[in-house]
């Protein structure tokens, strides 16, 4: 090699991401939060069917026994409600990852409570609607009181 050359990158894949971003479908690996950004940031991307599939991916990652899985999870339902997408289906989900013993899970459940249920209040249209938010909320949020104590 000459002295004056510049030698060539044995890799295109940035260091801090997995090399399974690359892949254009995020429901053939547990894709990670970075690697759903990268693959939604990529130029000629369809995001619709892209968010589908994040979609599907989450509520499998979801109902995984695995707590690290769920707080995959749970990191991109915070991605899918910043893109406006309806996060109400996800909160028996976030109340579990709220009884898990590790802080990390707790952190990132308890900041994504108050989204969840939020969402479940602006879906709510009309007088029958609302009561059933009501009610579904009221059966949520029977579930946390003995978390709160124990964490508090």
């Amino acid at each position: 090699m000459a002295a004056n050359s510049v030698p060539k990158a044995s890799s295109s894949i940035p260091n801090h991401l997995s090399a399974s971003y690359m892949l254009s479908d995020p429901a053939a690996y547990n894709a990670s939060l970075t690697d759903v950004l990268v693959l939604y940031r990529r130029p000629g991307t369809n995001r619709v069917n892209l968010l589908n599939k994040i979609i599907a991916q989450t509520r499998k990652e979801l109902k995984s026994t695995d707590f690290n899985l769920k707080l995959q999870a749970a990191c991109k339902l915070v991605f899918l409600f910043n893109e406006g997408i309806d996060i109400q289906w996800a909160a028996f989900n976030v109340i579990e990852l709220m009884s898990s013993s590790e802080l990390q899970h707790k952190r990132i459940a308890y900041s994504l409570a108050p989204l969840v249920f939020l969402d479940l209040h602006s879906s709510a249209k009309n007088n029958d609607d609302k009561q059933s938010y009501h009610e579904e909320l009221t059966q949520l949020l029977t579930l946390t009181p003995n978390i709160f104590r124990k964490d508090f």
